[in-house]
């Protein structure tokens, strides 16, 4: 088995563990170059394990045409696998922004037994209806089916709506559900069902839910081991005195559908403080139970105060007590922007919001869990162009990412920032070379980045360098379960002066070796393989 990351990096890190600088799984490495099809844009790569090969995919640059094209990992080669026209499928409107799963899961493609089954939305403007396309490709072959409906949900002129999916790999089994919200958001309708990976319906459920609310927020659905079913929703609410309160709701089906309870927590954290969840991520805990992680802030949503989590009963499906993590004053000393301070939404430079997106989440080698987020944030910007008019692009923006270790009971052991500032503007909201990826260390994490090559020698005290889409350093820092870090800048000398794309970065790991996978963004026109041998 091997593992891969898409994106252009040579990794050398080192994780610390307690007092002990651990082995760099990295430090051996064989890069392999391959060039890209001509004419894809933005690919993403998928590992074929059966056949031990890499598929990548891309659309062309009006997003009207998918190429699929298998590169071998050892030696660079690359073919072509077939290339599908999105306009000749006749469903409806189906181009490669549905493809990249902007509306439906960051997991389009699903590869079992040499097959790449590829997810498509559709939406028919006659009759209403937003259909989730499901279609096989031969990955020998290049032959692909017709595609056949998984999802369909009616969609009124009326309401505003999502549609998602997640996938069950040991089931073999999609969750889907679909969430339209009338728009004077005094009731929300929300679909869910299980569906197996040929495209049969298990069980489809519609749950009607009338809610004063003022934001709802549709977060992600959990397929537990024994088939249930677990949906997130938060809720804004404002009190008739103008406070405004939040509530989560965890609601949870049968495996044939039945809807068994809703469970709620009222965050109001800090006592007499009302304090707002500003993300928060969800796992199913070894005992059954259901984990709740995330930070919080104060009731204005531009701040960062702090973490918790708490435990729902798998049993009795109630909450527990929330455990608290304030945010310390050495690591309040590294955040690169002060998120105690509310925002200024009239700024001239645009509003900067404190969102926090969940990068990982995931059980540690000690029992415990790493819960990594990242404050990311994008705005549409408009300049003048120096001789009368106007230029509009889109900015965005990554910086501090916060660790936060839990233990096996689910409480914060400790808090800490990697501090990073970075900013990016392009012509469109996809291109971005800026954020992080997580891997897994054997004792910790691995957190990546894109830095200005002047912080290098800074880390992690003075981050004095915004990285803003300049030709950067690819950093890895490595926390170790015991709090330790250790920064590595390391890229291939071929490759230091080509911009690259790290939000398609994707890692797999192998019994006996890691794979990383890389691209570049000079136009879609190279590409490459860094294989690292342990």
């Amino acid at each position: 088995m091997k593992r891969l990351i898409i994106l252009l990096f040579v990794i050398c890190s080192v994780l610390v563990s307690s007092a002990q600088v651990s082995e760099n799984p990295f430090r051996r490495k064989q890069t392999v170059s391959f060039e890209i099809p001509k004419g894809v844009l933005d690919p993403s790569y998928y590992l074929d394990k059966e056949n031990d090969v890499v598929i990548g995919v891309g659309h062309t640059r009006k997003s009207k045409e998918l190429i699929f094209y298998q590169v071998d990992p050892y030696r660079g080669d690359m073919r072509e696998i077939v290339e599908i026209d999105l306009g000749k499928l006749k469903y409806g409107r189906v181009d490669a922004w549905y493809w990249k799963g902007l509306s439906l899961s960051k997991r389009p493609i699903i590869i079992e037994n040499g097959v790449a089954t590829l997810f498509l939305l559709s939406y028919d403007k006659k009759t209403r209806v937003k259909t989730v396309l499901g279609m096989d490709i031969d990955l020998r072959t290049g032959v692909y089916s017709r595609p056949i409906e998984y999802w369909t949900q009616e969609v009124d002129r009326k309401v505003t709506g999502i549609t998602r999916y997640d996938y069950n790999e040991e089931k073999q089994q999609l969750v889907f559900y679909s969430t339209m919200s009338e728009e004077d958001r005094d009731r929300a309708i929300v679909s869910v069902g299980i569906v197996d990976l040929g495209g049969d319906l298990v069980w489809k459920k519609t749950v009607d839910m009338e809610t004063d609310n003022e934001f709802l927020t549709f977060h992600g659905i959990d397929l537990m081991d024994n088939g249930e079913v677990v949906l997130t929703m938060e809720e804004e609410k404002m009190e008739a005195n103008g406070t405004p309160r939040q509530v989560l709701y965890f609601h949870k089906f049968s495996a044939d559908g039945e809807e068994l309870q809703t469970t709620s927590r009222v965050q109001e954290l800090m006592g007499e403080i009302t304090a707002f969840a500003r993300t928060f991520a969800t796992r199913k805990m070894e005992s059954g139970d259901f984990l709740i992680s995330g930070t919080y802030g104060g009731s204005e949503r531009g701040t960062f105060a702090g973490a918790f989590t708490f435990i729902i009963d798998r049993e009795k499906w109630e909450c527990g007590e929330v455990n608290l993590m304030p945010l310390s004053n050495s690591v309040w000393n590294r955040l690169t922007e002060n998120h105690k301070e509310i925002p200024d939404r009239k700024s001239t430079e645009g509003f900067k919001d404190m969102y926090m997106d969940t990068k990982w989440f995931r059980p540690s080698n000690d029992g415990g869990y790493f819960h990594v987020v990242e404050n990311h944030y994008g705005r549409w910007v408009q300049i003048s162009d120096g001789v009368g008019g106007t230029v509009t692009y889109w900015e965005s923006c990554a910086n501090d990412i916060v660790v936060i270790k839990l233990d096996k009971a689910g409480v914060p052991e400790w808090m800490d920032v990697v501090p990073k500032e970075q900013r990016q503007s392009t012509q469109t909201t996809y291109e971005s070379t800026v954020g992080s990826k997580v891997i897994e260390l054997n004792d910790g994490i691995g957190i990546m980045y894109i830095d200005h090559p002047n912080n290098q020698n800074r880390w992690p005290e003075d981050v004095s360098k915004p990285y803003i889409g300049m030709r950067g350093q690819l950093v890895l820092v490595g926390v170790s379960e015991g709090r330790q870090m250790e920064y590595n800048s390391v890229m291939p000398n071929e490759w230091k002066n080509v911009p690259i794309y790290l939000n398609n970065a994707q890692y797999y790991k192998g019994e006996n070796e890691e794979w990383l996978i890389f691209s570049d963004v000079d136009k879609g026109k190279k590409g490459g393989f860094i294989l690292m041998k342990e």
